[in-house]
Order: C-alpha cells, then sequence, then structure tokens
C-alpha cells in the first residue's frame, strides 16, 4: 500500500532537499560548507552511507584531518 498524505509529501520534500544538496555538492566539491551541508541532510534522513562518503570527502581535502 503506497503511502499517502502528510507522511507522503514529507518524505518527498526530505527527498527532494538530499537531491538539492546532492547536486549543490556535485557542482562544487571543493566547498567544504557545501560537502558538510550535504553530510547533514543525508544524516538526518537516514543516508548514512551518503553521509560518511561526503565526511570522508571532508577528510581527505583537509590537511590536518588526514592520518
Amino acid at each position: 500500500m503506497p503511502i499517502a498524505g502528510p507522511c507522503a509529501k514529507g518524505i518527498a520534500r526530505a527527498a527532494a532537499r538530499v537531491q538539492r544538496a546532492f547536486q549543490k555538492m556535485l557542482n562544487d566539491p571543493g566547498n567544504l560548507d557545501v560537502v558538510m551541508a550535504y553530510a547533514q541532510v543525508a544524516t538526518k534522513t537516514g543516508d548514512y552511507e551518503g553521509a560518511v562518503g561526503a565526511y570522508e570527502a571532508c577528510c581527505s581535502s583537509t590537511p590536518t584531518c588526514r592520518g
């Protein structure tokens, strides 16, 4: 049974937020603020794999974070 009503609208809005943040990150991958914003949105929506990838990208591009 498909989700309908307010819950479906909330899910659609969250998916749109993730997509917008992802697109911004693809357009400006060197901007750590944009990458972190995507990571935070991904975390809030349960896309932990996407969030970890974004956090790893931040670490690999930050000299003080490299091990």
